[in-house]
């Protein structure tokens, strides 16, 4: 019994090892999908994007208030010389004078300046709120590209091992024909080898661009842990048509709308200032040599402050205001223009590889086919050594074309995607 209970527990053991080896395998591998989480969560950019949300939103309750009528309440001690006439009713005799106050103060007419700044905070917040989609839609397609571009790499990187074997079968294969019969010749087969050369050299270039890549990668996520693989998935490809590619969609335009029409409400903000400023105000105080003790007395009034002479100051403002709404609005035509042109160059991309990749892929397989008939062949002295190497030849740049076809769809779907803010 005891024996059977030892088997057990040691079974659960193990159980339990393989789970977390396997838990520790899992970890190593990162995913398209994790990699974009992680990415939003910890980058830079997001965390910016989202301070500025807050900025903004800080400035529209600053506006929306500013409606509401200001209050203050205050506190002062003087020591008098002597005590004045006035005084003296609060006073006596008291060289003490403490003084506590409460001041509302109502803003009646401001030329519309309040309302302008409303409406110029507001159209900021939601200004910061689309840019954080932009923000978003940038940071997706960051790791986007450099994932795909990693997994474009690691499969030329297969491609390219399995040619390298095929050239060093090749090799050697010839290399012992020629110790034992002198066959093929010596030029001939240093050719071969060369070729084997060039492909350990294609292979050393690869394996080098993938590292880096892949460094770049962790780098912007900042994943400390480089000994980590990527999955490579199967990606879906979204059939995007003309329909689809409406600009108005776009984060970036919406962004510069907002920021437009803020520019304008702030030119009619600057405007209202030639404008008088009717506002009311009320104030309680209470003044006393010593508690307890002493009076009061009240004060409610209408002020208008008008403009007269600032030395153009307030036309400098106006002015000001109405170059940079000038500005704005010339960048969101900027912006325009060249959200139309990205969207269509990508668009056109997009159509052109589609249309390409299943030619490419016609090739590869094609390709491939030619060079193990070309082998056999070889094997029954039926082709050329050239021909067997310009087949190797063949087939490497094939599978380049195919996977940089591969490569540029993907992209052009990705751009597609980050200026409609998906």
């Amino acid at each position: 019994m005891r024996k059977f209970k030892l088997i057990i527990l040691i079974w659960i053991i193990f159980i339990f090892c393989q789970y977390l080896i396997g838990d520790d395998k899992k970890e190593n591998v990162l995913t398209l999908k994790d990699a974009i989480d992680i990415a939003l969560k910890e980058h830079p950019k997001i965390k910016s994007a989202e301070a500025k949300i807050n900025i903004y939103g800080e400035i529209l309750h600053r506006a929306n208030v500013s409606f509401l009528p200001d209050v203050d309440i205050g506190f002062k001690y003087d020591r008098l010389s002597y005590v004045t006439q006035q005084k003296a009713r609060f006073l006596g005799s008291s060289l003490n004078d403490y003084q506590a106050f409460v001041t509302v103060r109502q803003p009646i007419f401001t030329g519309l300046k309040n309302i302008s700044e409303k409406n110029a905070a507001y159209y900021m917040y939601e200004a910061a709120q689309v840019d954080y989609q932009v923000v978003s839609a940038e940071i997706k397609y960051d790791v986007k590209r450099k994932f795909y571009y990693c997994i474009y790499l690691n499969n030329l990187l297969n491609y390219k091992q399995e040619l390298l074997k095929r050239a060093k079968d090749f090799y050697n294969e010839n290399e012992t024909l020629n110790r034992r019969r002198n066959i093929p010749r010596i030029e001939i087969l240093l050719k071969i080898k060369v070729q084997y050369n060039n492909f350990k050299i294609d292979y050393i270039n690869f394996k080098q661009k993938y590292e880096t890549a892949l460094n770049d990668l962790l780098t912007y996520l900042n994943i400390k842990n480089k000994d980590i693989k990527l999955l490579n998935e199967k990606t879906e490809l979204k059939n995007i048509t003309e329909d689809e590619l409406d600009i108005l969609k776009s984060p970036y335009y919406k962004s510069a709308i907002n920021k437009s029409l803020s520019a304008n409400e702030k030119v009619n903000a600057a405007r209202a200032l030639y404008f008088p400023q009717i506002g009311a105000y009320y104030t309680y105080r209470y003044e006393w040599p010593e508690l307890p003790g002493g009076a009061s007395d009240q004060i409610a009034g209408i002020y208008i402050d008008l403009p007269f002479f600032d030395w153009g100051i307030t036309g400098s403002k106006f002015t000001e205001a109405q170059k940079i709404s000038e500005d704005v609005k010339a960048n969101e035509e900027l912006i325009k223009r060249n959200i139309e042109t990205e969207l269509w160059t990508a668009y056109s991309t997009y159509k052109t590889c589609l249309e390409k990749l299943p030619l490419s892929e016609e090739n590869m397989k094609s390709a491939l086919k030619s060079l193990n008939i070309y082998e056999a062949r070889y094997k029954n002295a039926l082709s050329s050594i050239d021909e067997v190497l310009d087949s190797q030849k063949i087939l490497a740049s094939v599978q380049v074309d195919y996977e940089t076809i591969l490569l540029e769809l993907y992209n052009s779907g990705f751009v597609i995607e980050k200026i409609l803010g998906e």
